[in-house]
């Protein structure tokens, strides 16, 4: 029965992370179309701004599942402890959104002013990228506990078709107004109002799974407290993690105009739309390495199975892409000129793409085992290595040298990721029969 419920979660991940991963791609060259190269970098701008903003959380949130899953499964109250964290959970989370949201929204101009390489032209349009990134952040943040909730107990079916749903209100409704009012203020305040319903629909799905309403359950932060040692590692370290691989984009948002930064952002879009198709295995994968977390020998043998897949489906990926990459770029942006300029950083950014998915298969397991520090020397190493090398990458060879460091951090990841997955010591075989 678990097995086949990781197989249809693995399916539901799959189908979701299909239209996460489409939808984008679609809707990015009718958005630079009508809103022009720019313009689209402030766009691109909101999303970086966000994964910024939204870095201190991104351990939290990985933990979040590890310890809702625990009580979940745990006999007798534990459906009840997974209630009194939800909510515990939950208070914090909106409290920090919109106190974070209160106060720096007043200061978007300063941010843009500080931030932003823009024309004169658009500078007046400069203010709202930071305005709406604050308002996406404020629902994001309260979204990753009830996402957190959804996983850990393997609803991921309703959990896909709720963010699948909001991507294609986000990208299909906020693509038919800009093609029709060539307006990026209305754009951003789709993605600002799809991004809070998207937040109150995970609500209403996690708190329906719970045994209590949630008016019944009283806001405790005893069972928050609990998990906090555990989730303020994780956060720390996944911190330094994002850091590490967000640190190109920001570079080039600060070092190189914001034109380049719309274009290096179309190439990490794609990347990162391909990436997502990784996820859902290791999504599905996680609730139950947590279940066999004292089963060394099943979990040894399902990691060895693991790797080969993923390097098998790595293999076809990049074959695929050497084949027919230069003819569904220029078919999906129909524009040769900037395929091409794509094209330079993207091919070192698949190349980072393969390498974090073997990391990835690591992470997931030290995530289930609740070991932090394997992930803590590869991102402590990556930043280092990163801040030295982007910097100069970026000064000598532009957006290209910026998606070469990407792909030097993720190849230490990767190293180290499968080292610790083929020579991890062997679990010892019970001797079953007493002669």
């Amino acid at each position: 029965m678990s097995n086949k419920r990781v197989l249809k979660n693995v399916v539901a991940n799959y189908a979701g992370a299909f239209v996460n991963g489409a939808m984008p791609i679609l809707a990015i060259p009718f958005l630079i179309q009508s809103l022009g190269a720019e313009v689209w970098g402030l766009v691109a701008f909101v999303n970086l701004m966000v994964i910024l903003m939204t870095m201190l959380n991104t351990g939290v949130a990985q933990a979040m599942v590890r310890e809702f899953g625990k009580r979940w499964a745990e006999p007798g109250d534990g459906p009840l402890r997974t209630a009194l964290l939800l909510r515990g959970y939950e208070r914090i989370y909106w409290i920090v959104a919109l106190v974070i949201g209160g106060v720096l929204l007043p200061f978007s101009g300063t941010i843009a002013e500080a931030w932003l390489n823009t024309s004169a032209e658009i500078k007046h349009l400069a203010v709202l990228a930071p305005a709406a990134a604050i308002g996406v952040f404020a629902s994001v943040l309260p979204s990753s506990v009830y996402r957190g909730t959804l996983q850990a107990l393997q609803e991921h079916v309703i959990l896909n078709v709720i963010r699948s749903a909001a991507t294609v209100l986000k990208f299909g409704v906020g693509v038919v107004i800009v093609v029709n009012t060539g307006s990026v203020l209305a754009y951003m305040i789709v993605l600002v109002s799809v991004s809070f319903l998207e937040c109150l629909t995970l609500a209403f799905a996690a708190w329906r799974l719970m045994p209590k309403p949630r008016s019944e359950v009283p806001c405790d932060f005893h069972e928050a407290m609990i998990s906090a040692r555990y989730s303020i590692a994780m956060s720390l370290i996944v911190v330094i993690g994002v850091a590490g691989t967000q640190l190109d984009r920001f570079l080039v948002s600060v070092i190189l105009p914001v034109e380049q930064l719309g274009i290096y952002s179309l190439a990490v879009s794609l990347a990162l739309g391909i990436l997502q198709f990784s996820y859902p295995v290791f999504t599905a994968v996680l609730p139950r390495l947590v279940e066999l977390e004292k089963d060394k020998a099943q979990r040894r043998s399902a990691n060895l199975t693991f790797l080969a897949l993923t390097c098998t489906t790595v293999g076809v990926a990049a074959l695929i892409y050497l084949l027919a990459g230069d003819f569904l770029l220029e078919l999906w942006l129909s524009d040769t000129a900037l395929a091409q300029q794509v094209k330079s950083p993207l091919n070192w950014l698949m190349v980072g793409v393969a390498l974090n998915t073997l990391y990835n298969i690591g992470y997931t397991n030290w995530v289930s085992l609740g070991q932090v520090r394997a992930a803590a020397i590869i991102n402590v190493t990556s930043l280092i290595v990163a801040a030295i090398l982007t910097p100069i990458a970026i000064n000598i060879c532009g957006i290209t040298g910026a998606a070469s460091s990407f792909v030097i951090i993720n190849a230490i990841g990767a190293t180290y990721a499968v080292a610790w997955l083929l020579f991890a010591p062997r679990p010892k075989l019970e001797n079953k029969n007493p002669c």
